[in-house]
């Protein structure tokens, strides 16, 4: 399974407004696929992205954080990630623009350099 989806998954199913909150039991049942080491990493990188919040009690729960929904309503790591690598290959092709244009203004300068010695060396034949 796609570590982002995970992560995304993870935050939507933190998303339900009729609960104050969610036992881990309640999540690791959910999310029987994913290892108990691998879950607790993905809550701990939740929590670091302040996306999630863990309250501690008689019953700790996790809870999202509005700052969570907002992420998740705008699609999350997937749809960040999708970002993310569409700038990088902008910048790439910025990169290689500018490449190409000074090489084409380099052939430009030698060109305009060559004639002008030519034309030094051999004024009158042409």
């Amino acid at each position: 399974m796609d570590y982002l989806k995970q992560l995304d998954d993870v935050l939507g199913f933190l998303d339900d407004g009729d609960r104050p909150g969610t036992v881990y039991l309640s999540i690791k049942r959910t999310f029987k696929e994913i290892h108990d080491n691998h879950l607790y990493m993905i809550l701990d990188k939740l929590m670091d992205d302040r996306y999630v919040i863990y309250q501690e009690g008689s019953k700790s729960r996790y809870s999202i954080t509005y700052d969570g929904l907002m992420f998740l309503g705008s699609g999350g790591y997937s749809e960040q990630y999708r970002i993310d690598q569409r700038a990088i290959r902008k910048s790439v092709m910025v990169d290689y623009g500018i490449i190409f244009a000074g090489i084409g203004a380099s052939l430009s300068a030698l060109y305009l350099f060559g004639s002008a010695l030519i034309d030094w060396i051999y004024p009158c034949c042409y």
